[in-house]
């Protein structure tokens, strides 16, 4: 009896302190996933206020602001295209649900009107000509075909009857799947649910009305603080994306929880546990933004260094870390054998998670422009659980947050090895 009131008593504070770490997180997760931030994107400014927010809990945490900095913030130009207001698509006079039965492609111009549909499927590819598409909405079709040779030889057919259409359409038989964009195209862009024709028929005509605003002079802001290590001009970093989509018109929110709230906020709780001791490295924290715009944060700051790269001892970039059931994957772990070995041996001896399992090189996230700088740089992404990715289901209710207690532990257990 002795010995298991021992045993429980020694694990009360272990559970309380995975109770507050999980707590911790999903409270962030709620915050940066509000609507008060409008998806982290660019409507309504909602990236720079959710650096503002992340400013004022760095501030909270006790981390610093480099000096060379003079604050928290590092601002940097991130041209994007946007949708700021009217949204509305009526296929056969049936209004679309955006995000559901549609998503504008991010490259989109606006505009308004109604038009008659010409369809364009592998049946009739070869027959349609582009003096029948002039000023009407071209609905093109490619099937569930995977073949690449195939779906290129029908997008170049495609080509020529789309400089004819007033709108293009493009049918999606897999989920649909948003992103953004600096550019913007001559026309408006529709990405179509292929379930929407079995619904509201064949089509007859199509109405739009789309409010687009360029920002060519848009400004984001990476996030960074600081603790200071007893070695204080060597630097271990601790990274994560903060921003998101946004909003696609006025109405409808990306909320970007498992991407990347789950990851800036495992980033924040690591911020607090460092934050109360004396590391031997110092260590940065940042959140980046403009990852979903193409890696501009992260580029911005390793062109425009606050802290000289040579000094940066290692980087762990983490995103997507609301699920976990299956393990994580680490991004550069054959560019880094020995750090990844490292962190296999910890996960293999502690048992936290079902697997930590090796990939190559990529340019998916915040890590690449470090590591083709020299600097060593792991990418850490948590998979099962979640299904929802840059679509209108990625919220903070659906996030399973059921191994994030050893997300934690791994990772933290990982950089004090450093």
């Amino acid at each position: 009896m002795k010995k298991l009131l021992a045993g429980l008593l020694f694990s009360l504070p272990l559970l309380t302190v995975q109770a507050q770490e999980r707590d911790y997180a999903l409270t962030q997760i709620r915050i940066l996933t509000s609507d008060s931030l409008h998806g982290r994107g660019y409507v309504n400014q909602g990236d720079v206020k959710a650096a503002r927010y992340l400013q004022g809990e760095f501030a909270r945490i006790g981390l610093q602001p480099l000096p060379e900095l003079k604050s928290y913030l590092q601002s940097f130009p991130n041209p994007v295209n946007t949708f700021p207001g009217t949204l509305k698509i009526f296929y056969n006079d049936t209004e679309l649900q955006p995000g559901v039965d549609y998503l504008l492609s991010p490259e989109s111009a606006g505009g308004s009107g109604k038009a008659k549909v010409v369809q364009v499927n592998w049946s009739n590819l070869q027959r349609i000509k582009a003096s029948k598409c002039r000023d009407r909405v071209l609905m093109a079709d490619p099937g569930t075909t995977k073949n690449k040779d195939s779906l290129s030889l029908f997008w170049r057919t495609v080509a020529p009857l789309n400089r004819e259409a007033a709108v293009f359409v493009s049918v999606e038989h897999g989920k649909l799947t948003w992103s953004v964009s600096s550019g913007v195209a001559g026309k408006v862009l529709i990405e179509l649910a292929a379930a929407v024709p079995l619904k509201y028929g064949k089509p007859r005509s199509l109405a739009w009305e789309v409010e687009q605003k360029a920002e060519p002079a848009y400004r984001s802001q990476n996030v960074i603080g600081m603790v200071k290590g007893t070695i204080a001009d060597s630097f271990v970093l601790v990274t994560a994306h903060y921003d998101h989509l946004g909003r696609m018109g006025a109405a409808t929110i990306f909320p970007g929880a498992n991407d990347n709230a789950s990851g800036t906020a495992l980033m924040l709780d690591l911020a607090r546990s460092f934050a109360a001791e004396t590391p031997k490295y110092s260590m940065l924290f940042v959140a980046f933004a403009g990852e979903e715009a193409g890696l501009v944060g992260s580029r911005y700051f390793t062109d425009h260094p606050p802290v000289p790269l040579k000094n940066i001892k290692m980087v762990y970039n983490i995103d997507l870390a609301g699920g976990g059931d299956k393990g994580v994957t680490i991004v550069n772990a054959t560019e880094y054998p020995a750090y990844f070995a490292k962190l296999e041996e910890l996960n293999t001896r502690n048992g936290w998670l079902a697997a930590v399992k090796k990939r190559g090189k990529a340019a998916n996230s915040d890590h690449y422009w470090f590591s083709e700088k020299g600097v060593p740089a792991f990418f850490m992404y948590a998979e099962g659980g979640v299904t929802a990715y840059h679509d209108v289901n990625d919220t903070a209710d659906k996030l399973p947050m059921n191994e994030y207690e050893d997300l934690f532990r791994l990772v933290r257990a990982f950089l004090g090895s450093l």
